[in-house]
């Protein structure tokens, strides 16, 4: 394995802790723990959260209707998430990313940047990355 999913396996106790904090408060709170425990911008995750749905639910061979009703929203608030037209709360994206299959890609935001760079690498060969 590389270093990044060995660090992603290796601290997932304290990712779960974090994730539990995130969990129990508000976006603006959630936006403060995330910058504190993380290097990545705020303007990084803006850029790259919404290609992460997409890629999410692409991974999962699944339509925007069908994922929405997984996710008790609409079609169109998925195309919302994944234009950058509406921001998705954190309870949404966990959720997303369990009905996706796509649990690593919650574990890699957590991650911080290298996180992301290893998701978005995987992402790019699996033909998902737009």
């Amino acid at each position: 394995m590389n270093k990044i999913s060995d660090n992603v396996q290796n601290d997932s106790k304290i990712y779960q802790d974090n994730i539990n904090r995130i969990l129990s408060n508000t976006d603006d709170e959630f936006i403060a723990i995330y910058k504190s425990v993380n290097h990545t911008t705020i303007k990084d995750l803006e850029h790259y959260l919404p290609k992460i749905i997409k890629a999410c639910r692409k991974r999962a061979n699944s339509s925007q209707e069908s994922l929405a009703s997984k996710l008790d929203c609409s079609r169109s608030d998925i195309s919302k998430y994944e234009n950058n037209f509406k921001s998705m709360k954190i309870d949404r994206f966990q959720r997303l990313c369990e009905v996706t299959n796509s649990k690593d890609a919650f574990m890699a935001l957590l991650s911080g940047q290298e996180g992301l760079n290893w998701l978005i690498k995987r992402f790019e060969a699996d033909g998902l990355w737009e």
